[in-house]
């Protein structure tokens, strides 16, 4: 992602496909990759195949938790279900990137030859399209971030001042998500305006239009912003968590003490251990998704990457990143109870009715799986004359 505009050569040996080695660009320059010897095509096929299949399963993922916490009644859901439905619909579209996206510009990219890639990413930089591409990228990953950041406060509400997050009503959740939206689109379109070196472009390492800077090094006041909207966030989240689990704690010790027994009850160890567990996973799921990628990007805005391995590693980082929209179903999975168990109620009452169906097809057929025939001719009798 680190390059100079004016210097071609660099921007296309570090700004190449993950598939191909770096003789690529002067070995296919003008032959196709599927058909040039510097690039293997298989590794292409898994790439196009992982990002299908990544996309279908962060799709289907989160529409199960879109459709568990809507056919619930309205009486039953709570804030943090609402929560919820606005993290899906983001991962939702995280995972609609990745198959109307990523795996078209892949097999593009097989198609073109080296010097179509180069020119492409270098025509890219700072256009509409490139900006308007960027923007839906950025836009994704920091809705996410802030769904979550919000999901940190809420729960940190939730302990620390009980009551004031009792009395909290869904539409004031509703508008808070409204106004998180608004935020992410704001944060996200950073670079779209800001006149230093931060610009959105074509960035073939990854096969998306990203944040591409314009030269070697930004100014701070270009990082400054890009903190606020990214940094900033990851690092109260992480407070809030730390924080949350503390105060989770020592409220469970001054329980335990007013209790007649010396122990707490079992109720409250499993409280105890999923707040814990919960609060980990979080964590671990901010710094996997969020933490690397901002990382790449300022070692690249300073030079510190080396660009024999920049390809390969903005490559891992990115969509290690993007793997966060199926990892959240997984956290509700493993965590959560609750979800667990709506989710097998809804799809027993799925084959349930399929059971039923065929059980109504049976008895039209005289209450059998298999028609009736005639005795004396063993023949069905709808084909009985």
């Amino acid at each position: 992602m680190n390059f100079s505009a004016n210097v071609s050569t660099n921007l296309s040996v570090c700004q190449f496909p993950p598939f191909c080695s770096l003789d690529a660009v002067t070995n296919c320059r003008n032959i196709p990759l599927k058909d040039c010897s510097s690039c293997s095509v298989g590794i292409g096929v898994v790439i196009i195949l992982s990002f299908f299949i990544l996309g279908l399963l962060t799709i289907v993922g989160n529409c199960l938790v879109f459709f568990v916490i809507l056919s619930s009644s309205k009486k039953d859901r709570t804030k943090l279900d609402y929560i919820r439905v606005s993290l899906a619909i983001a991962d939702i579209i995280k995972g609609l990137d990745l198959v109307i996206v990523g795996v078209p510009h892949t097999i593009r990219s097989l198609r073109q030859t080296a010097s179509e890639i180069i020119l492409h990413a270098a025509k890219s930089q700072g256009t509409t399209l490139a900006i308007c591409g960027g923007l839906f990228v950025f836009f994704i990953y920091t809705s996410s971030l802030f769904h979550l950041l919000y999901m940190s406060g809420q729960r940190f509400i939730a302990v620390q001042f009980p009551f004031k997050y009792r009395n909290l009503k869904i539409t004031h959740v509703v508008w808070h998500l409204v106004a998180l939206w608004t935020f992410s689109f704001v944060g996200s379109s950073i670079p779209a305006w800001s006149s230093g070196d931060l610009k959105f472009g074509y960035n073939p390492e990854i096969f998306q239009y990203f944040i591409n800077p314009k030269a070697n090094g930004v100014g701070i006041f270009e990082l400054v912003p890009l903190s606020i909207f990214v940094l900033l966030p990851y690092v109260i989240m992480c407070s809030l968590t730390i924080a949350t689990t503390y105060i989770a704690k020592s409220q469970m010790r001054r329980s335990k003490h007013l209790q007649n027994n010396s122990q707490p009850t079992t109720r409250d160890k499993k409280a105890e251990r999923s707040l814990v567990a919960l609060t980990k996973a979080m964590v671990l799921g901010y710094t996997i998704s969020i933490v690397p990628i901002v990382v790449l990007l300022f070692l690249e805005y300073f030079g510190e990457v080396p660009c024999a391995r920049l390809s390969d590693v903005s490559f891992v980082i990115f969509y290690v990143s993007t793997a966060s929209g199926l990892g959240d179903v997984v956290t509700y999975s493993l965590y959560d109870r609750n979800f667990r168990t709506q989710v097998c109620y809804h799809l027993n009452k799925i084959f349930v009715k399929r059971r039923r169906l065929f059980s109504n097809i049976n008895l039209e057929n005289g209450g059998s799986s298999t028609p009736k025939t005639d005795r004396r001719s063993n023949i069905p009798l709808a084909t009985v004359t």
